[in-house]
């Protein structure tokens, strides 16, 4: 102890050499280790690079890396010139006390066209997917622009309808996109989202709309869907009879006809006779053999001639679409 006291100096600073030395160790090691690391990172790179130069098809060389580049250029060229079959229905970027001016009048008009094809809507104050901005006065950021886009492709695909005059509309649904929509509730709404490709730069709108109808004005509306100057695209197509009851017969068989009235003044039609009554085949029994000739004369005669004949009686559809509205992402 004296001795340090003496020389203390000399002592601390070979306490301090020793920490020194330590930490130099210890950097020195962490220095190996890191570089270990690295070497072995780099050696997966050269082996990943050599097996994609030997095992690659087609080999990455600068005639197929051109090939490649023209190939591109090719397919954005399809895609520009495809966009003028997918226009963006128009609508006015509004906001504000704007918009409520063109939300009222889009709703009010798709009202009038109603009226005016005879349309019966679910109820007499339907806002076509819209009930929720149709009475607000205050709207959050994230209603514009998409809002009034909406209302714009939702007004092009109910004119199609109009246009085609079907009996009645069911309902229309549309993507949620507004914070008013997602925390709304309802009919209004699907599930579906909206849909974007980067790579063919489109966008992808889904709608379910269901409207009552016959085969003729489905037909109509198709043509109309597949004609558009938009992007109008179905995707699903699902067809019901409206009361939504299917004729089954066992077997495939056709069902039977509905029997003849009988003739004012005429004896009633026989009756038919189950086993245990009067007048019923004993078991075993074949049925009687009715000639054709025969049947077709005997309901000629019991048939009035003023008796107009039905060829078709066609029933009422219920058409389920989901139509996607495709427009470009710029």
């Amino acid at each position: 102890m004296l001795w340090i006291k003496r020389n203390l100096f000399l002592a601390v600073g070979g306490l301090v050499a020793l920490v020194l030395l330590g930490l130099g160790v210890w950097i020195l090691i962490s220095g190996i280790q890191e570089n270990r690391d690295l070497d072995a990172k780099v050696e997966a790179a050269r082996g990943a690079l050599n097996n994609f130069y030997t095992s690659s098809e087609p080999f990455p060389s600068s005639n197929n890396i051109e090939i490649a580049r023209k190939e591109s250029e090719k397919l954005r060229d399809a895609a520009k010139r495809s966009k003028k079959y997918f226009q963006p229905v128009p609508f006015e970027k509004v906001t504000g006390l704007a918009f409520r001016t063109y939300r009222d009048n889009t709703i009010d008009e798709l009202r009038k066209q109603a009226a005016a094809a005879n349309t019966e809507l679910p109820t007499k104050t339907y806002a076509f997917s819209f009930m929720v901005q149709k009475d607000r006065t205050d709207f959050s950021p994230s209603t514009y622009p998409i809002v009034p886009q909406q209302m714009a492709e939702v007004k092009a695909i109910c004119s199609v309808l109009f246009d085609a005059r079907v009996p009645r509309l069911g309902n229309l649904r549309r993507a949620k996109v507004s914070d008013e929509d997602i925390r709304a509730g309802g009919t209004d709404y699907h599930s579906l989202p909206i849909e974007t490709n980067a790579q063919a730069e489109i966008i992808s709108s889904p709608y379910e709309l269901t409207f009552y109808g016959y085969s003729s004005q489905l037909a109509q509306i198709m043509n109309s869907f597949n004609r558009s100057s938009f992007g109008l695209v179905m995707k699903v197509l699902q067809v019901e009879p409206e009361d939504g009851v299917k004729l089954e017969v066992p077997g495939g068989q056709p069902p039977p006809p509905d029997p003849l009235p009988p003739r004012p003044g005429g004896p009633p039609p026989p009756r038919r006779a189950f086993p245990g009554q009067p007048g019923a085949p004993r078991p075993g029994t074949p049925p009687p053999i009715v000639r054709p000739q025969a049947a077709a004369a005997t309901a000629a005669a019991r048939r009035p001639a003023d008796r107009p004949v039905i060829l078709l009686n066609e029933k009422r559809l219920k058409v389920t679409v989901l139509l996607y509205v495709v427009k470009p992402l710029k």
